[in-house]
């Protein structure tokens, strides 16, 4: 009876608010944790728009954590029944890093999905976006009238082991190309090929990168080279495992898939293509429900041109 009077108060006292617009998410959860919303009590799901008529119950031991439209991560660790508006001014992160980004990226795709998104995309169309993610700009350059597009998330690689590829687009021209790779310390060439088709596989010429060591690579047909050169950045292991271990370590309670999907994101931001896609991967494995997670791992397949594994 006390719980049921307490319930009362605080819906009423919430409603007072109103519906002040979409602030918070959920972007993971532990144990038992309910959304009392319009005299009705559910269990709550990642990608729950929060309104701000609505309260929280959380069990003991449970964890929450609530992600803002600015990029900030909220969470919730005390048992009990919380307001959503009580973090009404709690939303404004102390300064831009890339897990702000991150989080901005996250609200974005996580509203997109959500009832609420759906029917914004309905009445305004595309959603605006805080973030992007990771670019997905191309730009081109000639090789006589052959039109070589490359995509920009390619033009700095980070490889430490491991294999991927770096492609480009050629509308029309199905010739083969010569690849060249250069130490970009002394510019001596280091490996070169003839590649059919429009991309090669990293691990075709790994053996020659010296961890520590930066390398340029062009590309052309046999008688004119791409002016442009990409760079690709042979890191040591122990330098990409400590960064790894730098930022598995997160200060708010996330759900292993979450974990993964983020670490996967931070990697890709920070071009460590290899190994974001081994994460994309995991959280997927973990989490068939989560939408975005699949979604995103088709995305990155789509965008480097890797063919969609087959997790099952």
């Amino acid at each position: 009876m006390k719980t049921r009077l307490l319930l009362v108060f605080l819906l009423w006292s919430v409603s007072l608010y109103g519906q002040v617009g979409v602030e918070l998410l959920v972007y993971s959860v532990k144990g038992q944790v309910t959304l009392i919303e319009n005299n009705n009590e559910a269990k709550l799901k990642i990608g729950k728009v929060l309104k701000q008529g609505a309260a929280i119950r959380t069990q003991k031991d449970s964890k929450l954590t609530m992600v803002c439209k600015q990029g900030k991560p909220i969470s919730v660790l005390q048992e009990g029944i919380f307001p959503v508006v009580n973090w009404k001014d709690s939303c404004e992160p102390e300064h831009s890093s890339l897990t702000t980004h991150y989080f901005q990226y996250i609200w974005n795709q996580l509203y997109k999905r959500s009832p609420e998104g759906q029917e914004e995309l309905k009445k305004n169309g595309p959603i605006a976006s805080n973030s992007d993610g990771a670019p997905l700009r191309s730009e081109g350059e000639e090789i006589v009238n052959i039109k070589v597009v490359f995509n920009t998330a390619i033009d700095t690689v980070n490889f430490s082991e491991g294999d991927f590829p770096i492609s480009w687009t050629t509308p029309g021209y199905e010739g083969r190309f010569l690849f060249q790779l250069f130490n970009a310390k002394d510019g001596k060439l280091v490996f070169k090929d003839s590649v059919s088709g429009n991309q090669i596989m990293i691990g075709r010429f790994s053996k020659y990168l010296q961890p520590g060591k930066s390398y340029r690579w062009l590309i052309g047909t046999k008688s004119v080279t791409i002016r442009k050169p990409r760079v690709i950045n042979c890191v040591p292991p122990a330098d990409l495992n400590s960064y790894i271990a730098k930022i598995d370590s997160f200060d708010f309670p996330e759900d292993p898939a979450a974990a993964y999907f983020r670490i996967g994101f931070m990697l890709e931001q920070e071009r460590f293509f290899v190994q974001a896609f081994d994460y994309y991967i995991k959280a997927v494995k973990l989490d068939r429900e989560t939408t975005i997670y699949n979604d995103e791992l088709i995305e990155f397949c789509r965008k480097f041109r890797i063919d969609i594994p087959d997790l099952d």
